[in-house]
């Protein structure tokens, strides 16, 4: 349970500062962390605190909660929030961004991916349960997810196993070589 004392010394900079200074921590005796937000800020930024929080998002804990935190009015909050923001209105009308998209479907590449999609019928539907999941802030995009596959690194495609209708939101977070090694070694499931 929270204290009311006002002022707390911080366990590592040894300074009393006000008690808004230090982060919650429902364990704690009074309720907030033994460090202030100052000094756990610049442990953060240092190479063990940049290589422990890696660890951690690497552990299966770590994965569980960035996932029940996607999955969270929190995180659709901050997606609702980004996007009113100046920084996302500006991102998301941006001509730029909007030219780049113009230019890939007028490419090869996206002719014939579009060409592909329209071929698939189920294919098209997943993908689009899985856009419309992230449009509305149900499900996170894939690039702010670690890669599920052997490497480790920053994910780019939510990816399915299966294109079934009731399976169609059970996706996996890969980079694109993980992802092109799986659909190399296995075969996807169109139908019931």
């Amino acid at each position: 349970m929270e204290s009311h004392i006002a002022f707390k010394l911080c366990g590592k900079c040894r300074v009393v500062k006000a008690v808004p200074e230090f982060s919650k921590n429902k364990s704690s005796k009074d309720g907030r962390q033994a460090y202030c937000r100052s000094c756990v800020s610049a442990y953060a930024k240092t190479d063990a605190g940049k290589a422990r929080q890696k660890a951690y998002r690497e552990s299966g804990k770590g994965k569980a909660a960035v996932q029940k935190w996607n999955r969270s009015d929190g995180a659709r909050a901050a997606v609702m929030k980004w996007k009113e923001s100046d920084k996302g209105k500006a991102w998301l009308t941006n001509p730029a961004n909007l030219d780049g998209q113009r230019k890939w479907r007028a490419s090869d590449v996206g002719k014939e991916s579009k060409r592909r999609s329209n071929d698939n019928p189920p294919h098209r539907a997943a993908h689009h349960a899985v856009e419309r999941e992230v449009k509305f802030c149900r499900l996170a995009r894939a690039s702010t997810m670690d890669c599920e596959g052997a490497c480790g690194k920053r994910a780019a495609h939510w990816h399915h196993d299966s294109y079934r209708e009731a399976d169609r939101l059970n996706v996996t977070a890969f980079c694109v070589k993980c992802h092109r090694a799986w659909h190399r070694l296995n075969e996807v499931i169109y139908d019931d």
